[in-house]
C-alpha cells in the first residue's frame, strides 16, 4: 500500500447494531454525470490500494446484505400505503402546481377599494384557492362567493372591474397553441362573451364597454378581430377606424382618453408606433419615432406621462422607459440598462410621490458606473433620481421553471416576464409576476413594499424550500433527518448553507464556506449520523476540483484532500466513508483515516452511483463502459480483487441504484442503448419491472433518480408516472404493482428519498403532493407520515 500525503489511521468499525438496522438506513443515491470534464490533477489525499482486502466486522447478514438490506423494516409496504402527507411545508406568497412558476399577471381595484389579482396559482399557504384572490383590510381572501364557471387550471391574464361592479377576466393558456375566453358577471354570474386565439394581456373598462389588448385574434363569427377588441354589450368589433396592425399591450384610461400602447405602426387608420390615445370619438397618435413595443404607460407623480417597454436604445445603450414631452418620446431618466442591452420595462405605478417600474434590467439611470445610474435589478423606484429596490446581492430560489424572459424576445414573451404588473394600495405597493422573491426576501408570485424595505406575503411560518432538498438522509441510530440541496431559503430563512438537519418542527442550517456555484451532487448519512457532502469547484483555471466535506458540529470541513469530480459518496457499514466520480474517466476510494485510498481509476467513464455492502462487496454504477479493461455496460461489481460485470449490464447510464439480498435495482437513462426505468438483477438476469402489466409503461422521459427497498417491495423517485395518471413522482413497486405513494408528489423532478422511523420523505423540485382532486402543497421537500 503506497501513502500519498497522510497515511491512514486504520479501520474504525462502528456498533455491531449495524447488522440489525433497517432497510431505511441504506443510503443510496443518484447524482448528475459530468460529461467532458477532465480528470483532475494533484490529487494528494489518495492512497493507492493494490487488491488488498480488509478484514471485515461479522455484521454481514445471512443473506449477504451488510447495509442490512434483507432486515425486516420498521413498517411494511402496507403501513406505507396507509399514511398521509405532513401539510407543512408551504412558503410565504401565491404557489402552484410542477411546472410553470405560478404568477400574478394583473390588478384590479374594486369599487370597495379592494384590490382583486388575477394569475396562475392554486395556493396561499396552506389554503387550496382559485386564481383570483381579493385583498381587503390587509388579508387575502377568496375574490368571489361562487364560481358559475370552473376557473381555468392556468388561471387569467386579466382582469377588469368597471365603475359599476362588473366584472371581466381573461383566461391564460400556458401551453400548446394559446387561446382562451373573455368571461363576464353583469350581476348575473359569470358567463362567456368572447373567444380568441392567443393571449390577452389587458382588459379595461371605458365609457361602459370592455376594451381587450393583447397577442390574440378575437373571434367574431366567422371574423378575426386582431390585437385589440371592443365589447359593446352584444358583440366585438374592432376599434373605429379598425384594428392595429400589430398587437396591443396596455390600456390605460387617462385624462378621460384611453390610452393604447403595443407593437404596431397604426391604430383606428390613423399611423402611430407604438402609442396612441381615443378620446372616444377620434384617435389621436402619440407614436415613437421608430420602432417600439410599450408595454406600460403611465402618469407619474410629476404630471408626465411615461411609458415602458422593450423600446430599444434611446440613446447611451439605455432603454426601457421613456416620457411624453407633448410631442414625441424622450429617455426618462437615463433609462434602464440589462448589462450591455437597453433595459425593458413592463409595469410602471404612481405610489407615495414616486414613479415605480419592474421589468428586465440590472441598472436604472443608465450603464453602470455612469452618472446617477444605480444597480436595481427589475424593479426600482423614480421621483426625479433613481433609487435602487434591490441590488442584486441577496438572491431567491424556487421549485418551479421560470422562462426568464425580458420581454423583447417576440410579441408573447411579454407573459414569461418576471415582473408583471403593480399596483398602489395607499399604505404600500404590491408587486405581482413570477418571482420567487426580491431583495433576498421570499415571497412567490407577489410581494409588498412599505417604503422601507419588501415584506413577503402571507404566512411565512411554513416549513417549505426556497429551491430544492435533492439529497436526503436518516441516521438510522438516530432517527435524525439530513438534506442537502440547492437553495436560499428555508422556512422562509435565508442561508447560503448546503446542508440543513431537520429537528422536528424546523430547519438548523449548517455552516459551510464552499462556493456558490459549486456542484454539489454526492451526499450520505452513516447509520451513526455522520455525514459527508462531496462537491466539485470549478476554478477560473485548470481542472475541475472534487472535495468532499462532513459535518462537524455546525459547520462543514473538508476531509482526505482535492479529488477529481466527486459524484457519489456513501458509507459502508463499519462507519467508512467511500466517494467516486471523475471527470473524462472515473474512480472509487476509500477515506482511511485522513486520507483516500484508491480502490479504482480504470473506469472509462464517471462513476455516478455507489453501493458498499463490505469492503469485499462493492457496486458501482454510471456512464462507464469498461473498468479496469473489462466490458461492464454501466455497472459492475467488486469482491476486493476484481471487478465484474452484472450479467449483460444496464443498457443507459445508470442514474440511481439500490440492492436488497440478492437483487440489485437501477434505473437508467438511454444514452443510444436504451434504458430501464426500473431494472431489477436476480443474480443472472435483468428484468424491466415497468410493465403494462405493472401499470407503468416505459417513456423516454421517465426514469428514477433515487431507491429504496422496503419490505415487500420498493419506493422509487423521479419523473415516471402511472398508465392509470392517478400519480407519479414517488412510486411503490409491490406485488408486481405500481402505486403512488400518498397519490404522488407532483414535480418537475425528484431525487432525494429517505426513510425514517415514521416517515418517508422526497425531495427535489416539488409543489404539490396527493391525489389532484386532494393535493396539499408541498414546496421543496415532502414528507409522507406513516401509518401504524
Amino acid at each position: 500500500m503506497a501513502c500519498i500525503g497522510r497515511c491512514p489511521r486504520g479501520d474504525h468499525p462502528i456498533d455491531a447494531l449495524v447488522a440489525m438496522l433497517s432497510v431505511g438506513s441504506m443510503q443510496t443515491h443518484s447524482w448528475l454525470i459530468f460529461a467532458g470534464l477532465a480528470l483532475g490533477a494533484g490529487c494528494t489525499g489518495l492512497v493507492t490500494e493494490n487488491s488488498a482486502e480488509l478484514a471485515d466486522p461479522s455484521t454481514i447478514s445471512s443473506s449477504g446484505s451488510a447495509n442490512g438490506s434483507a432486515a425486516e423494516p420498521r413498517f411494511s409496504a402496507g403501513a406505507a400505503m396507509a399514511g398521509a402527507w405532513d401539510p407543512r411545508f408551504t412558503i410565504a406568497g401565491f404557489t402552484g402546481p410542477d411546472g410553470h412558476a405560478p404568477t400574478v399577471y394583473d390588478f384590479a381595484r374594486d369599487i370597495d377599494g379592494s384590490i382583486v389579482a388575477a394569475g396562475e396559482f392554486h395556493y396561499f399557504g396552506h389554503a387550496r384557492v382559485e386564481p383570483l384572490l381579493r385583498l381587503r383590510n390587509g388579508v387575502w381572501q377568496a375574490a368571489r362567493p361562487r364560481w358559475e364557471l370552473t376557473p381555468p387550471a392556468s388561471g387569467f391574464s386579466a382582469v377588469a372591474i368597471a365603475p359599476d361592479g362588473k366584472l371581466a377576466l381573461a383566461t391564460y393558456d400556458d401551453s400548446g397553441p394559446r387561446a382562451g375566453q373573455i368571461w363576464l358577471d353583469d350581476g348575473t354570474g359569470l358567463r362567456v362573451i368572447g373567444s380568441f386565439d392567443g393571449l390577452v394581456r389587458r382588459l379595461r373598462w371605458y365609457r361602459g364597454q370592455l376594451w381587450a389588448a393583447g397577442w390574440d385574434q378575437m373571434h367574431q363569427g366567422a371574423s378575426r378581430i386582431q390585437g385589440l377588441a371592443v365589447w359593446n354589450g352584444t358583440a366585438w368589433t374592432a376599434p373605429v377606424g379598425g384594428a392595429p396592425t400589430g398587437f396591443a399591450f396596455e390600456l390605460v384610461e387617462d385624462a378621460g382618453q384611453l390610452l393604447v400602447g403595443g407593437d404596431f405602426t397604426s391604430v383606428g387608420g390613423v399611423p402611430a408606433s407604438g402609442v396612441a390615445a381615443w378620446t372616444g370619438t377620434a384617435w389621436h397618435p402619440m407614436g415613437f419615432a421608430r420602432g417600439a413595443t410599450v408595454y406600460a404607460l403611465g402618469r407619474g407623480p410629476d404630471g408626465q406621462l411615461y411609458a415602458g417597454g422593450a423600446l430599444g436604445d434611446l440613446g447611451g445603450g439605455a432603454g426601457g422607459i421613456a416620457r411624453w414631452t407633448g410631442e414625441t418620446w424622450a429617455v426618462a431618466g437615463g433609462g434602464v440598462v440589462n448589462r450591455s442591452f437597453p433595459g425593458v420595462v413592463t409595469t410602471l405605478t404612481s405610489h407615495q410621490g414616486s414613479l415605480y417600474a419592474a421589468g428586465c434590467f440590472v441598472t436604472a439611470g443608465g450603464a453602470e458606473g455612469a452618472p446617477g445610474a444605480v444597480v436595481s435589478r427589475d424593479v426600482a423606484r423614480f421621483d426625479g433620481a433613481w433609487h435602487s429596490l434591490d441590488d442584486g446581492t441577496r438572491g431567491t430560489v424556487a421549485p418551479w421553471i421560470e422562462p426568464m424572459a425580458c420581454g423583447d424576445e417576440g410579441p408573447s414573451s411579454v407573459w414569461d416576464v418576471s415582473r408583471q404588473a403593480m399596483v398602489s394600495t395607499g399604505r404600500r405597493l404590491l408587486l405581482g409576476g413570477s418571482f420567487t422573491g426580491i431583495a433576498g426576501v421570499e415571497s412567490h408570485a407577489i410581494i409588498a413594499h412599505n417604503g422601507a424595505g419588501w415584506l413577503a406575503e402571507g404566512d411565512t411560518r411554513g416549513l417549505g424550500i426556497g429551491g430544492s432538498l435533492d439529497r436526503l438522509g436518516v441516521a438510522a441510530l438516530t432517527g435524525q433527518l439530513w438534506a442537502a440541496g440547492q437553495f436560499s431559503h428555508v422556512a422562509g430563512m435565508a442561508t447560503r448553507a448546503h446542508i440543513v438537519r431537520f429537528t422536528g418542527d424546523g430547519w438548523v442550517p449548517i455552516g459551510d464556506a464552499i462556493p456558490r456555484d459549486a456542484s454539489c451532487l454526492a451526499f450520505a448519512v452513516a447509520p451513526a449520523g455522520e455525514v459527508a457532502l462531496g462537491c466539485t469547484t470549478f476554478p477560473a483555471q485548470g481542472n475541475a476540483i472534487g472535495q468532499v466535506f462532513r459535518v462537524q458540529g455546525d459547520r462543514l470541513v473538508q476531509v482526505g484532500g482535492d479529488l477529481p469530480p466527486v459524484q457519489a459518496v456513501t458509507y459502508d457499514p463499519w462507519g467508512r466513508l467511500w466517494v467516486a466520480g471523475g471527470g473524462g474517466t472515473g474512480f472509487v476510494a476509500r477515506l482511511d483515516g485522513e486520507a483516500f485510498t484508491l480502490i479504482e481509476s480504470r473506469f472509462d467513464a464517471p462513476v455516478s452511483q455507489l453501493d458498499v455492502a463490505g469492503s469485499n462487496d462493492v457496486i458501482a454504477a454510471g456512464a462507464f463502459s469498461m473498468v479496469a479493461g473489462l466490458p461492464a455496460a454501466h455497472i459492475a461489481r467488486w469482491n476486493g480483487a476484481t471487478w465484474r460485470p452484472l450479467g449483460p449490464g444496464v443498457p443507459g447510464a445508470v442514474t440511481a441504484l439500490a440492492h436488497n439480498g440478492g437483487v440489485v435495482y437501477v434505473s437508467s437513462v438511454n444514452d443510444g442503448s436504451g434504458a430501464l426505468v426500473l431494472g431489477a438483477f436476480d443474480g443472472i438476469t435483468w428484468h424491466e419491472l415497468a410493465t403494462p402489466g405493472a401499470g407503468l409503461t416505459p417513456q423516454p422521459v421517465f426514469n428514477f433518480n433515487a431507491i429504496q427497498p422496503i419490505a415487500g417491495g420498493v419506493i422509487a423517485v423521479g419523473t415516471a408516472q402511472l398508465d392509470s395518471g392517478s400519480g407519479r413522482g414517488a412510486l411503490v413497486y409491490r406485488g408486481g404493482r405500481f402505486t403512488a405513494l400518498g397519490g404522488g408528489v407532483h414535480a418537475i423532478g425528484l431525487s432525494g428519498l429517505a426513510i425514517a422511523r415514521d416517515a418517508i420523505w422526497v425531495g427535489g423540485l416539488s409543489a404539490e403532493v396527493g391525489t389532484r382532486d386532494r393535493a396539499l402543497p408541498s414546496i421543496g421537500v415532502a414528507r409522507y407520515v406513516l401509518g401504524r
